[in-house]
């Protein structure tokens, strides 16, 4: 299953991603830490968040 993925700055030193499966219309956000580039993300994308994940515990993670 190809999917699509938004890797987006955040903060100074930090990324957050996103990964969307076209045929499902499902998309993951991914380790973001910061909510503005989150949301600049989705709108330039057009895509819907359908499920957030961490995949590691950091207090600066969503």
């Amino acid at each position: 299953m190809p999917v699509e993925i938004e890797q987006f700055m955040c903060r100074t030193d930090n990324f957050g991603v996103l990964v969307h499966d076209p045929k499902s219309g499902q998309t993951a956000i991914i380790d973001a830490p910061e909510e503005a580039p989150i949301l600049a993300a989705i709108k330039r994308t057009g895509w819907t968040p359908s499920m957030i994940l961490t995949t590691h515990h950091h207090g600066d993670h969503v």
